[in-house]
């Protein structure tokens, strides 16, 4: 199953079971896949535009993170944390520091 079924799949769960911070984590998802596709003119993309697609969202939710709290709004600044572990879910696994010694 690639991304955006999954991520259509985990809106609809979302609305179920009333979940507002990960419908709204899922429906920024689905909407940068939307934004990538028409880059490309609606055709298909492949799983490592989606894999950045995910990593560059992670990275906004991190950058944010570390704004609201070098500005002590503390507040804001797990709300960030809270989107980008969602985010963080969606990723493929990151290989540790040992796999990559032995990969090398």
């Amino acid at each position: 199953m690639d991304l955006e079924q999954k991520i259509i799949q985990d809106i609809k769960a979302s609305m179920l079971a009333r979940d507002i911070l990960k419908l709204e984590v899922c429906r920024s998802i689905k909407s940068a896949i939307i934004l990538a596709k028409s880059e490309k003119g609606f055709a298909g993309i492949d799983n490592t535009k989606e894999v950045e697609i995910l990593q560059k969202l992670y990275k906004q939710r991190r950058e944010a993170y570390k704004i609201y709290l070098s500005q002590k709004r503390i507040d804001l600044a797990e709300y960030e944390d809270a989107q980008s572990k969602i985010i963080a879910t969606y990723l493929p696994e990151q290989y540790s520091l040992k796999e990559l010694e032995e990969l090398i």
